[in-house]
């Protein structure tokens, strides 16, 4: 039996974590998008990535019920080259 063969993956990783407010989820989606784009991701598929987390980041602070209101919403964002290749 062949061993398997591994190709190794080297990465960036963006985490934050932010108040939950709308203006915050705002940087934070901001400072995403910066990150993606110090990467290398091209400038025509930046705004669809910074939007999909602007969203994410207001439905995360608009639904939260409770105790959870209070906790800080976090943000990752991971970007490995060999995913950038992808069409």
């Amino acid at each position: 039996m062949a061993a398997p063969s591994f190709q190794l993956a080297r990465h960036a990783t963006l985490r934050l974590a932010f108040a939950p407010d709308p203006s915050s989820a705002r940087a934070a989606a901001a400072n995403i998008r910066h990150f993606l784009a110090e990467q290398g991701v091209p400038e025509k598929e930046l705004f669809s990535y910074e939007l999909c987390i602007a969203e994410a980041a207001y439905n995360a602070i608009a639904y939260a019920e409770g105790p959870a209101r209070e906790l800080e919403p976090v943000a990752e964002a991971l970007f490995t080259p060999d995913q950038s290749n992808c069409a």
